[in-house]
């Protein structure tokens, strides 16, 4: 899964001084700055002594996340922090959503599907495969929901056969890029997900990336309740 990158505008950033060159440059840093709020690209000034800064646009939709805190090991938590820090500095507006216990994810993500209203939902996921699967069985209204994933599990067979980013930072600029896509009437990348049923379910289960019955399904059970 390749998406595409987020246009950069690079522009100089000097110190503000009475030098009339110096002041031009500052003014216009602050004009796109001011046009970044609209504009569908990312400003970023640079210092000739390799200062960076960048302005993320605020894409003023708030985003639904939803978090699993216990995934995989202690490297959940530090996944969602730096997220977190990630989505300040962007300056993006988000509602969180930690799950609590087994099944949990599922109703976040029914309840998050049903928003009224025609705009889009972006739902991203902080977690991993089994998160995702749990998030995949909730969402009622695919047409209406672009999926996002930030992975911590310690498989993530989702995001590998996907060929997603796998650092926060690389996957979140991936995602926006896709949001800003996606805002412009542009189409993103769908993927064929299963559905399997079996006699006596109540609903059919939705798989992403893989399904296993017998041996393959216990061993997959095992690992997703060892920890």
């Amino acid at each position: 899964m390749k998406l595409s990158s987020i246009p950069v505008v690079k522009l100089p950033l000097v110190d503000v001084s009475t030098d009339p060159l110096d002041l031009l440059v500052a003014g216009l840093a602050l004009r796109m700055k001011q046009l970044a709020r609209t504009s569908p690209k990312f400003i970023e000034l640079i210092h000739e002594r390799q200062f960076r800064i960048q302005i993320g646009t605020d894409l003023g939709v708030a985003r639904q996340i939803i978090v699993n805190n216990g995934a995989g090991t202690g490297r959940a938590h530090r996944v969602w922090n730096e997220t977190q820090c990630l989505l300040r500095g962007y300056k993006i507006k988000y509602e969180a959503h930690m799950t609590r216990y087994e099944g949990h994810a599922a109703k976040l993500a029914e309840q998050i599907s049903r928003v009224k209203g025609e705009e889009p939902v972006y739902l991203l996921v902080v977690g991993g495969d089994g998160t995702i699967n749990e998030v995949l069985n909730g969402i009622t209204d695919f047409d209406k929901v672009r999926f996002g994933v930030i992975p911590t599990g310690s498989g993530n067979d989702f995001g590998r056969n996907l060929k997603l980013p796998k650092t926060p930072k690389e996957s979140l600029r991936e995602i926006c890029a896709c949001i800003r896509k996606d805002q412009r009437g542009e189409a993103l990348y769908r993927i064929d997900l299963g559905q399997v049923s079996w006699e006596g379910c109540e609903r059919p289960r939705i798989f992403g990336i893989s399904a296993g019955a017998g041996l393959d399904a216990i061993v997959c059970k095992k690992a997703l309740h060892s920890n």
